[in-house]
């Protein structure tokens, strides 16, 4: 059985976390086959800072946004499995050799989490709802997005590199990336929880989400509208 495995890095202006982030790759239980780190033009020290380790490199010549991001990442990638993990976020030691203890086919990952300060210090661990069918998931997911939030953080997100022929990261999201291909991936495919916390999240001030806060009404407005269409639903 293939059990490789490519962990893709997105990262702009993160030299304070990705060391961290990177470390936390290389740490696992499981050893990783390729860590990629996309640079999504940076004007810090993240490219130093990412080159020094055993990784491979990439960076876009201007900063293209998360969606196109992670879209490249997945082109990138050789692993039979693909996962996100957020320059400023940490993966849990186990995190890997749990996944892959519990893989099936054309089912993506995901887990609970811990939420840190920023200095990865636990202030809470978020467990997601759990479903009975595929169907309860879909409802959740369309109403927690109606309400400007999802349950789902990508950067626990594990999946089988097959996914990405149907369905994949539309490039010209900036951010809401991760709802919009959850809305639109969940008409294929059944997500999966873990039920235990095998990431360290972030949630300060200054994190991509907390700059746009603002924004993300209308945004996650526009990516519904977009989804429902995919799925041929009135809007």
């Amino acid at each position: 059985m293939d059990t490789s495995v490519s962990v893709i890095i997105p990262a702009y202006n993160e030299e304070r976390f990705i060391a961290q982030a990177i470390e936390s790759v290389l740490n696992q239980t499981h050893r990783v086959d390729e860590i990629i780190v996309i640079d999504d033009g940076s004007t810090d020290k993240t490219a130093e800072i990412a080159k020094s380790y055993d990784v491979i490199y990439c960076k876009n010549e201007k900063n293209l946004g998360i969606g196109a991001t992670r879209a490249l990442g997945t082109t990138l990638a050789k692993g039979r499995y693909i996962s996100f993990l957020s320059a400023d976020d940490c993966y849990c030691p186990e995190y890997v050799e749990t996944m892959l203890t519990h893989v099936e086919n054309k089912k993506i990952l995901y887990s609970s989490y811990y939420i840190c300060d920023e200095n990865l210090g636990v202030v809470g661990i978020f467990s997601p709802p759990k479903f009975s069918s595929h169907e309860a998931f879909c409802i959740a997911a369309w109403n927690w997005a109606e309400k400007n939030s999802m349950f789902v953080n990508f950067s626990t997100t594990f999946f089988p590199r097959e996914i990405f022929k149907v369905v994949n990261f539309d490039p010209a999201l900036r951010f809401g990336e991760d709802l919009d291909f959850l809305l639109r991936s969940m008409k294929f495919f059944e997500y999966k929880l873990i039920d235990k916390p095998l990431l360290k999240y972030r949630a300060y001030q200054g994190n991509e989400t907390s700059l746009r806060i603002k924004e993300i009404p209308e945004n996650n407005k526009r990516i519904i509208e977009n989804a429902k269409r995919f799925w041929n639903l009135s809007c």
